[in-house]
């Protein structure tokens, strides 16, 4: 948000005008708000919900034999 406001971009096309002057009819996927989506406020507010993923296990086994006589 800060370089598209730095360089003066429309917010809605990232072009080299405003966005008042626009000729755009893109919207931002999300909020469906005259802006890009790269730039949507409620994206950057919310986090992305992640599927959950499954705890991995590892097990390790060892065994140690001793041939030595017993007497």
């Amino acid at each position: 948000m800060n370089v598209v406001k730095q360089k003066q971009l429309c917010f809605n096309c990232l072009g080299k005008h405003r966005v008042t002057e626009c000729k755009s009819n893109g919207r931002c996927q999300n909020c469906h708000r005259k802006h890009h989506t790269s730039i949507c406020k409620e994206l950057q507010r919310k986090p992305e919900v992640e599927s959950p993923q499954p705890e991995a296990a590892v097990f390790f086994s060892s065994t140690k034999r001793s041939n030595a006589d017993v007497v």
